[in-house]
């Protein structure tokens, strides 16, 4: 099955998967808060592979649930080629990786 692999950049230089979504799940995300708020997803989205991010909606979470809404999302990459982006998480500066694989077995 197809799928979407997000990986982080270790600081010894290698890459650690940390998190997959496949054709048949909905996007994944993950939220970034510098320099500016922002939310990235990946996965499928209207029957094409991608990292989209969202222009505004509401990203909350709990311990037990993670609740994303968009009003809008735009198109970062197809994932033709890797498709990397330097982001923030809770302060940390993160390298982040999407690749789409063809045939992929969990």
């Amino acid at each position: 099955m197809d799928q979407v692999l997000m990986e982080v950049q270790r600081g010894d230089g290698t890459w650690r998967r940390v998190g997959s979504v496949s054709e048949v799940e909905p996007p994944g995300s993950i939220s970034a808060d510098a320099p500016h708020r922002r939310v990235l997803m990946f996965g499928w989205y209207q029957d094409r592979p991608g990292v989209w991010e969202s222009r505004g909606g509401i990203d909350a979470s709990t311990e037990l649930a993670r609740m994303i809404t968009t009003t809008a999302l735009d198109l970062l990459s197809d994932l033709a080629e890797p498709y990397y982006v330097e982001t923030y998480h809770r302060g940390l500066r993160m390298q982040l990786r999407f690749t789409l694989t063809r045939g992929m077995r969990e």
